[in-house]
């Protein structure tokens, strides 16, 4: 518990105290850091504002050394450059003071369980290494059978405005059991270094609806792996024969650091026709240098951000804030995982008029309209 407010810090404590944990209190983010690199913690609960080392020079300073520490930080003063640093560098939670006691120790909870989780998750790893060559083998024939078995579902995204389509999402799925989810088959895909396989097949089944109708368009995801892959910028493949009518949604599985000369690539497929989305902003790792990098037409927020929106002023604050900037930019703002008529008021009110969820279609085998 990192706090310079002796009271703040004491009343916190007796809260997380209170809740079965054993807690050590810091009063600055110099000592944090001593703290944090000498032992392991599971959770960090920082202050922002506290003089010398703030909680976000701190955030910075875990991730470099822990990727995974859930951390929550506390500010009494909330920012629009303080929450896209709470973004770019993964925090937890993002709590504005007067802080509620019911919500920070729901926080504190649903936090630690996720640290707990990724501990699990890592010994079973290392564990499960000895057995390594009989699980690639095994994990190899589901993966062909799961992209033998690939199909696309198609989510409508409308323009409220004008009770009109927008596009439709290409989402993939597959009849092969445990990998039919797109989560599970990427992640098997990174394990076997295979992300392009199933760049090359999602691209070439996204584009069947498009090359049979004159009008629409299509967002198609894109892994950031995919961008190093020459077959992306052939004009003569069924995506790059519609390029004008496609928007490449960009999704930070793995950071944009990794793909040599990012802006050459998007320059070339501005060239073809295509145009760039930036995909989960708010959701961690869809930070400032993949604006930069990418220069998008759009962004969609991350569903984390939609869900429950009209019920939290946090929220509504952020993403107000990140919609103004979009505008000014000249970027399109497309709210994700819309799910209740509450949702979708709120996020007109703050601006958004592009949206997509559950509430106006769910994924269909053909390109169908939505409810409005």
């Amino acid at each position: 518990m990192v706090e310079d407010d002796a009271i703040q810090r004491q009343a916190l404590t007796r809260l997380l105290r209170g809740e079965g944990y054993a807690v050590e209190t810091i009063a600055n983010g110099e000592h944090a850091v001593r703290a944090f690199e000498s032992r392991p913690f599971d959770l960090v609960v920082t202050d922002i504002d506290m003089p010398g080392r703030t909680g976000i020079e701190l955030l910075r300073a875990i991730r470099e050394r822990n990727p995974d520490v859930p951390v929550i930080l506390l500010t009494g003063g909330p920012t629009l450059d303080t929450a896209i640093l709470a973004i770019e560098h993964r925090a937890t939670r993002y709590l504005v003071k007067p802080i509620d006691h019911r919500a920070f120790r729901q926080a504190a909870r649903v936090s630690m369980h996720a640290s707990r989780l990724t501990q699990v998750r890592r010994e079973l790893g290392e564990a499960g290494s000895v057995l390594e060559p009989v699980d690639t083998k095994e994990l190899a024939h589901r993966f062909e059978r799961a992209v033998a078995q690939a199909f696309i579902l198609y989510q409508p995204i409308v323009r409220w405005s004008d009770r009109s389509i927008f596009a439709h999402e290409a989402l993939v799925r597959s009849g092969e059991g445990s990998l039919q989810d797109p989560g599970p088959l990427f992640d098997t895909a990174e394990r076997l270094d295979r992300v392009q396989d199933v760049g090359r097949v999602v691209r070439s089944l996204s584009a069947r609806p498009l090359l049979d109708a004159a009008g629409g368009t299509l967002f198609v995801n894109l892994h950031t792996k995919d961008l190093a892959d020459e077959s992306l910028y052939d004009a003569r493949t069924p995506l790059g024969t519609v390029a004008s009518r496609v928007v490449l949604e960009i999704t930070e599985r793995a950071r944009l650091e990794g793909v040599g000369d990012v802006p050459g690539r998007i320059r070339r497929l501005r060239q073809m026709g295509y145009r760039v989305a930036l995909d989960d902003l708010g959701a961690g790792y869809a930070s400032l240098t993949s604006f930069a990098a990418l220069e998008p037409d759009l962004v969609k927020l991350d569903m984390s951000l939609v869900r429950g929106i009209h019920r939290s002023t946090t929220k509504q604050k952020l993403v107000g804030s990140m919609i103004r900037v979009c505008l000014d930019l000249g970027i399109a703002v497309v709210g994700e995982g819309v799910e209740r008529v509450e949702e979708r008021d709120a996020l007109i009110e703050l601006g958004c008029d592009l949206m997509q969820g559950f509430l106006f279609g769910r994924p269909a085998a053909a390109f169908a309209k939505p409810a409005l």
